[in-house]
């Protein structure tokens, strides 16, 4: 499946939410029973997800250890990239097998120029709705993952998109990830 749960609010408070243990466990068992296998963190959330989830992880200059095999890494911002090395550190990464795929968290940022300077991006995880014409325009280069999907009302866009691969979607509980999957279910039919 397209969607990716996102868990920054899983570890710790994220936008004035952290959603409790309990309710986590309801939403990964809800998760392996509807084919959702994806799951996005970062070592900032300070969350581990499941290990029988695929996942996504962002590593930072100052917190570039990863503890565990993941399928993709990205750096969390566009300025860790310009750290002397970092980049190389990301591409050990998958050279050494921890990983499948690394890319890139990015916002308004120029894709050719990182196309261009980082040799070796599979994934490019971004705001959805400010950056449409860019997935356009890169989409037969690099995977995309969308983010910010509920803060621009563009969802369902966003999954209809042929270019993007992955569409990472934050949830305060079961019920609001019931209704988020019910609603693109209903636009996609």
């Amino acid at each position: 499946m397209k969607i990716v749960i996102g868990c920054a609010n899983f570890g710790k408070e994220y936008n004035g939410l952290k959603v409790p243990d309990a309710e986590i466990e309801k939403i990964w068992k809800y998760c392996r029973k509807h084919d959702i296998d994806t799951v996005d963190t970062a070592r900032a959330y300070e969350y581990d997800p499941p290990g029988d989830f695929e996942i996504i992880t962002k590593v930072t200059y100052q917190q570039p250890e990863i503890s565990y095999r993941v399928n993709t890494v990205l750096a969390h911002h566009v300025k860790d990239l310009k750290i002397p090395g970092f980049w190389n550190y990301i591409v050990s990464l998958k050279d050494e097998g921890y990983c499948d795929k690394i890319g890139v968290s990015i916002y308004d940022d120029d894709i050719s120029f990182l196309l261009t300077a980082y040799k070796g991006i599979d994934v490019i995880q971004l705001p959805y709705k400010q950056n449409k014409s860019k997935i356009k325009k890169y989409g037969d280069r690099v995977e995309f993952h969308a983010r910010k999907v509920f803060a621009d009302d563009c969802f369902i866009e966003a999954v209809k998109d042929k270019n993007v691969s992955k569409v990472v979607i934050g949830i305060d509980n079961l019920k609001q990830l019931k209704q988020n999957l019910k609603r693109m279910n209903n636009e996609l039919e």
